[in-house]
């Protein structure tokens, strides 16, 4: 917890998954967006920790409408209050924690922490979590390769390809979507 301001008059700041929950010395309470606020780029994460469902999907892609687009179509079809969704992979990452996700949709090209790289970190914190990338591109082994030559992502290409069916190509049909995700979460299609 931070207090910002003068003695008599402040505002206490508490840290809370890329929100500050502030209080005034009114008892006045209200949220702001920590990198809305920095830099007007990303739109505040769409999240709600509160939940203890452990079907629940972690969406992350730079690209602010398909994230919302990703997050209103799943919860419109059956995952309510299931889906937390951010643009910025580096704030996903912070607010992670094991066994708090069934399935993570990653976008692969993304500018601060490429998909790969933030499946890399999270499957070190939760090895059970199971991924779908997103991407634009048609992808197979020496695509990836050839995108991310550095021999840190060979492990992480390995268990990807292991896999059958572990990528989302955009743009998808939003049946596809909930097809896939409901696959991956639940073991069938509903």
């Amino acid at each position: 917890m931070t207090t910002i301001g003068e003695e008599d008059e402040h505002i206490i700041a508490t840290p809370s998954y890329g929100l500050f929950l502030l209080s005034d010395s009114k008892s006045t309470n209200f949220k702001k967006d920590l990198y809305e606020e920095a830099n007007g780029k990303y739109l505040p994460s769409l999240t709600n920790k509160s939940r203890t469902n452990t079907k629940r999907i972690l969406i992350v892609d730079d690209e602010p409408d398909i994230t919302l687009c990703f997050k209103m179509t799943l919860e419109d079809n059956g995952f309510k209050e299931q889906v937390d969704a951010y643009n910025d992979p580096g704030i996903a990452l912070s607010a992670f924690s094991p066994g708090s996700y069934a399935l993570l949709l990653l976008d692969i090209a993304m500018p601060t922490i490429n998909g790969l790289a933030l499946y890399e970190k999270i499957r070190k914190i939760d090895s059970k979590i199971k991924v779908l990338f997103i991407t634009a591109f048609d992808v197979d082994y020496e695509v990836l390769r050839k995108l991310y030559p550095s021999n840190e992502y060979e492990d992480v290409l390995a268990t990807i390809f292991s896999s059958e069916g572990c990528f989302i190509k955009k743009p998808i049909d939003t049946d596809d979507l909930v097809r896939r995700v409901n696959k991956e979460v639940f073991n069938y299609f509903r």
